[in-house]
């Protein structure tokens, strides 16, 4: 009887290392069937939709586009960006002013915008670089709703990003697809510390290793929040909605603005940091020369210093496996 059930252990043991071996498998894409239903079922999980992109640029990189699209790509043209959109695309939006702002820092890069679709709305292009309906970059670019920007290299693919930004996100999208020309056509990312400078305020650096910063700030507004005061020697604003707060000295003036959201991007993964009791954070002060990143294996720590010039306080961070831990908020100069 117990002869029995272990081999019927390892039966089932055997079965089950083989589906596992089957499921790790690659799948062969045929894209010249692919279906919008198709294409989002392998983007199911990171490992079937990092399959998806990496059989798709090699297929696309047989396609010689000097022949596909002869009116627009030239032999000179070494390097370029194709925007392809399609219509109704809420995402596309803000894609032009994002190649816009890509033709003003990299003036080598030859531009081009297609849309699958016809356009309702023509504007959305420049009118310098839309090609125009296509039916074989119809067949062979298909964007299926989302923005794609293909990165051109030598008349083949390299590379290609997908989605488009809102215009919460517009900065983080650049800065995206600045380090992927960098990488791709070997030249210096611009980097640039953007914000933007309007209410919330919003920004993206960069530390080295293309290691992105993003944050928001927003104004305080006292009447939307619960205030309470303590009294030492004297009566003072101690905590907002419960909770110590940083960012001035002892008085009973409210904040003038907080760190709603704050995130670094390490290896293309977004990780959001802890920002709650963080106030008075000018976004002039958010900048490359505040932050410290200190790297130990897959470890890292991130340690910042804000103020608006009274106030002053330090935060540190501990990330590891894509999860990110606050280990510090203090005011205390052994701190600093």
């Amino acid at each position: 009887m117990k002869l029995t059930l272990f081999l019927s252990f390892l039966i089932l043991l055997s079965l089950s290392c083989a589906d596992k071996a089957v499921g790790s498998t690659k799948i062969s894409i045929d894209f010249s069937k692919e279906t919008s239903a198709s294409y989002v079922s392998m983007r199911t999980s990171k490992d079937s939709a990092a399959n998806y992109y990496e059989q798709k640029v090699a297929y696309l990189n047989t396609i010689d586009l000097y022949n596909v699209i002869p009116n627009h790509l030239h032999s000179e043209d070494t390097a370029a960006l194709l925007l392809v959109t399609s219509e109704g695309c809420a995402a596309c939006t803000f894609m032009p002013e994002i190649m816009d702002s890509i033709a003003v820092d990299y003036p080598f890069l030859k531009l081009l915008e297609f849309t699958p679709n016809e356009l309702r709305f023509k504007n959305h292009f420049h009118p310098d670089r839309f090609i125009g309906v296509n039916k074989l970059l119809s067949d062979t670019l298909l964007s299926w709703g989302y923005p794609r920007v293909y990165y051109i290299k030598n008349g083949r693919v390299a590379a290609y990003r997908e989605g488009g930004p809102n215009k919460r996100h517009i900065l983080h999208h650049l800065k995206a697809h600045e380090a992927k020309i960098s990488e791709i056509f070997g030249v210096p990312n611009k980097k640039k510390d953007l914000v933007i400078e309007s209410k919330p305020y919003e920004g993206s650096i960069y530390l080295d290793g293309d290691i992105q910063i993003s944050f928001t700030v927003e104004d305080f507004e006292p009447a939307q929040n619960t205030l309470d005061t303590c009294e030492d020697e004297y009566l003072w604003l101690c905590k907002i909605n419960g909770v110590a707060w940083y960012g001035a000295d002892r008085s009973l003036v409210a904040p003038k603005n907080k760190l709603s959201e704050l995130s670094i991007t390490i290896d293309d993964i977004e990780i959001p940091l802890e920002s709650s009791g963080m106030y008075n954070v000018h976004y002039k002060w958010v900048s490359t020369r505040i932050f410290k990143l200190d790297t130990m294996g897959l470890k890292h720590e991130l340690s910042a210093g804000f103020s608006d010039g009274a106030g002053y306080y330090m935060a540190k961070w501990e990330i590891e496996k894509g999860i990110a831990k606050r280990i510090l908020l203090s005011n205390k100069e052994e701190d600093f």
